[in-house]
């Protein structure tokens, strides 16, 4: 390295090296998770069943292998039902470490599953952050099949307090020890957003204040 004089003693770089491991293996969790990550794991337990007019019909964590990928702390994919229209919505929330909780975004995992983009992601705002919102992406895909099924994919990330619909999550929560990812799928409508009546909007405005009040919890920096 060029910016290193030669006579630099070689016990300053092999604790150098050790101290950049040290840091490393912190903020992997190399050395188990640390106990804010276990605190936020257990608040888990009071993801709300009720969700405004929307009522829980299934919930179970990330199946073992894809936990393991996302080193999730804690984990849930639900399926939550309109009492009065029957539309369904599946939600995915899991808490972990920034670095693998950051990546594996709709456009990675769905590409690999015959869903075609058909319109670009975009920003979109619910509510405001002091309320439990904050900024998420949302981009519409639909299936190569015979039938074409189409959903809104709507996701994000938080450190414990609002969402942020980060360009660069992998750079943009270094620093963090936890970091949680939602993502919800709703069925894509036409007509509903047309009217302005979309489908995931109505469920995500209920949804966030509930979170932020039982499940998520502060990441200490």
């Amino acid at each position: 390295m060029s910016y290193l004089r030669r006579q630099l003693p070689v016990a300053f770089l092999i604790g150098a090296t050790l101290a950049s491991g040290a840091i490393a293996g912190v903020f992997n969790n190399r050395w188990g998770a640390p106990a804010a990550l276990a605190a936020a794991a257990a608040r888990f337990d009071s993801f709300p069943e009720t969700v405004g007019s929307w009522q829980l019909e299934k919930a179970e964590p990330f199946q073992p292998v894809v936990a393991e990928i996302l080193e999730c702390a804690a984990s849930t994919h639900r399926i939550y039902r309109h009492r009065e229209t029957g539309k369904a919505i599946q939600v995915a929330l899991h808490v972990g470490p920034p670095g693998p909780t950051s990546v594996h975004t709709p456009d990675v995992c769905l590409s690999s599953q015959d869903f075609e983009e058909i319109a670009a992601r975009e920003k979109i705002q619910i509510l405001s952050t002091s309320r439990g919102g904050g900024s998420l992406w949302k981009a519409d895909y639909r299936a190569r099949t015979l039938e074409g099924t189409a959903a809104h994919f709507i996701y994000g990330w938080s450190t414990g307090e609002g969402w942020v619909a980060a360009r660069r999550p992998r750079f943009e929560f270094v620093g963090h020890r936890l970091l949680y990812k939602l993502q919800i799928s709703s069925p894509y409508n036409e007509l509903d957003d047309e009217k302005g009546e979309e489908v995931y909007r109505d469920f995500l405005e209920n949804l966030l204040p509930e979170l932020a009040a039982r499940v998520l919890a502060p990441s200490p920096s």
